[in-house]
């Protein structure tokens, strides 16, 4: 190819095949000698997560009812702002529960079979 040619399609898509090659070999080799590692850090994530997250949900929930019950005291344009609060936080709520439920099939996923978390 000339100096300050254009590349080819084909020549575009060898290089980033390539490439792709090269960096699937890298994060072949960077995972199997961090695997231990990866293992910790995900459980490590997990507990934490299995921690904090139904605190925060219950959190959620008694904000929503507290944001209801106070916007009914006032005028429609409050009460409805209320409402679509309570609504935000119940849906919060029960996306982070959905979050930690999952969160232990994902990490299964991502690790391999027969990973139980031990958070102690």
């Amino acid at each position: 190819m000339a100096v300050g040619a254009i590349p080819s399609k084909a020549t575009k898509t060898r290089r980033f095949v390539n490439l792709a090659k090269i960096g699937f070999f890298a994060l072949l080799l960077v995972s199997s000698v961090f695997a231990d590692q990866l293992t910790k850090t995900l459980t490590d994530i997990y507990c934490m997560l299995s921690d904090i997250i139904p605190i925060m949900a219950f959190t959620l929930m008694v904000l929503a009812g507290v944001a209801y019950g106070i916007g009914n005291f006032f005028g429609a344009e409050v009460r409805a702002k209320a409402n679509a609060w309570a609504m935000s936080c119940i849906t919060g709520a029960i996306i982070a529960l959905l979050i930690i439920v999952f969160s232990n099939v994902l990490i299964d996923n991502l690790i391999g079979t027969g990973y139980k978390p031990s958070c102690t």
